[in-house]
């Protein structure tokens, strides 16, 4: 009797990651996805449709071992000699073009050409890595890339949508519908939004729609060995300085914070639109000499403030 259990050790899971922008500072939990899944043993490549925009980084940067490939725009000629630098086989014949095509047409998705010919050459670079599963972030470009890679080549994917790609009202609901229906299965980060796609999305499939959670590692966040017993109380907040995130709202809370003589003193981690807005808000409320803007730092340095501020 032959023992069906096998001595060798499974192969592991290969899995690239299809991205608008890869590294960006703003975007730490896919960096920690990613981080995660190779330390879980995961064999992970990225494909980023952009390279990163301003050359700062978070230090973990440096722990990834995968590769990143830079698919960026280029003129059609140019795609299409490297289409035909890949070994026969590899790039689908024409009759699996036409799918993809209709779901360009059907969705009137701008640049319609530069996203099929780049979809095909990511899928072509997937295939001959040996990629089983492609993952994509934001319900946008890259998971529309995604889709295409899936009629062009038959490789799975799945996705993670946040807000933008969930609330605006710019979303095409029966877009979205379609995307999930693609997809092995689609993430989302909050109870809230899992209903609000289930409400607002006719068709969705219900079961594909699964709530996971950003996780935080509380290994890596820890308050300083002594709490702090003196004034000034130490505010933090970290985000990027944009409408959405309520800045102005800390700004005004913290106003009042200081009209009932709160000895405070607050730190705002980040950068964006807002900044110079938000900076003059600070001004008129009279909280110059109570509130800081740092700008945006690594998450190492985050780690330190908020440490030193426990």
């Amino acid at each position: 009797m032959v023992n069906p259990i096998s001595s060798e050790p499974e192969p592991s899971l290969h899995v690239a990651y299809l991205l608008k922008m890869f590294p960006r500072l703003s975007e730490t939990f896919i960096l920690n996805e990613i981080l995660e899944l190779e330390r879980q043993g995961v064999e992970v490549e990225v494909f980023s449709l952009l390279p990163p925009g301003d050359g700062r980084f978070h230090g973990s940067v440096s722990e990834l071992k995968l590769t990143i490939r830079y698919i960026q725009r280029e003129k059609p000629e140019s795609f299409w000699m490297k289409l035909g630098e890949f070994e026969p086989g590899v790039v689908p014949p024409m009759d699996r073009w036409e799918p993809a095509v209709e779901f360009l047409r059907r969705y009137r998705i701008p640049r319609d050409l530069d996203m099929l010919l780049r979809a095909l050459i990511i899928g072509a670079e997937a295939k001959l890595s040996g990629v089983q599963h492609i993952h994509a972030h934001f319900a946008t470009i890259s998971t529309r890339m995604a889709a295409l890679v899936k009629l062009l080549y038959d490789i799975p994917y799945s996705f993670t949508c946040h807000a933008k790609d969930i609330f605006r009202n710019t979303v095409d609901r029966e877009l979205f519908r379609d995307l999930v229906e693609g997809a092995s299965f689609a993430i989302t980060v909050s109870d809230f939004n899992r209903n609000f796609i289930l409400e607002n999305t006719p068709g969705v499939d219900a079961e594909k729609v699964i709530r996971l959670y950003n996780g935080i590692d509380l290994n890596f966040f820890q308050p300083a060995q002594t709490p702090r017993t003196t004034d000034p109380l130490q505010i933090i907040s970290v985000g990027r300085l944009v409408p959405k995130k309520g800045f102005d709202h800390l700004l005004n809370a913290l106003a009042m914070l200081k009209s009932d003589n709160l000895n405070f003193h607050a730190t705002i981690i980040g950068d964006g639109d807002e900044r110079n807005r938000l900076q003059q808000l600070c001004t008129q409320l009279g909280l110059d000499n109570e509130v800081d803007f740092t700008g945006a730092l690594p998450i190492e340095e985050v780690r330190r403030i908020c440490a030193d501020s426990s």
